[in-house]
């Protein structure tokens, strides 16, 4: 930390820079497929326990009606649970990455969310370069044209 000498205009060398931990999710899409996943895998136990815990029942119920038809509602309810389960995660795939295109499926079973942006981009007068919203949608410069319209190139 340099406090003894001059002024300085860069807040890097002031504070330092921040890394995101290997296997962190850096963009909002792949966070939200995090999420998701972690989501999944939970409501998918959830089912399991359930479904289990019915069968617990059951097998322990002594023969009484009661208990049996308890037993049987909670083995009833995990399986309508997981076959909606499974219609929902058809229809998000369908609607959000063949329709609207935007969840892409990886082969090994992962999803990335692509969300619209809008790309502004800014060009510095003094030496013509573009912004990073230019240069991340590819651009390799632009123009700038009176007044304050800039096109990317």
């Amino acid at each position: 930390m340099k406090l003894a000498q001059g002024p300085t205009t860069d807040i890097n060398q002031i504070i330092g820079t921040i890394e995101p931990q290997n296997g962190f999710p850096v963009d909002l899409g792949s966070f939200i497929a995090k999420l998701i996943n972690i989501f999944l895998i939970v409501a998918g136990l959830a089912m399991l326990i359930y479904m289990l815990w019915g069968a617990f029942d059951w097998v322990v119920s002594g023969g009484e009606k009661e208990k049996i038809d308890k037993a049987r509602n909670k083995i009833t309810q995990a399986i309508v649970g997981i076959i909606v389960f499974i219609l929902v995660l058809t229809f998000f795939n369908v609607i959000a990455g063949q329709v609207l295109h935007i969840v892409d499926v990886s082969p090994g079973g992962g999803w990335q969310f692509h969300f619209p942006t809008i790309n502004k981009c800014f060009c510095d007068t003094s030496n013509s370069t573009c912004s990073t919203g230019c240069r991340n949608s590819g651009a390799v410069g632009c123009t700038y044209l009176p007044p304050n319209n800039v096109t990317c190139q």
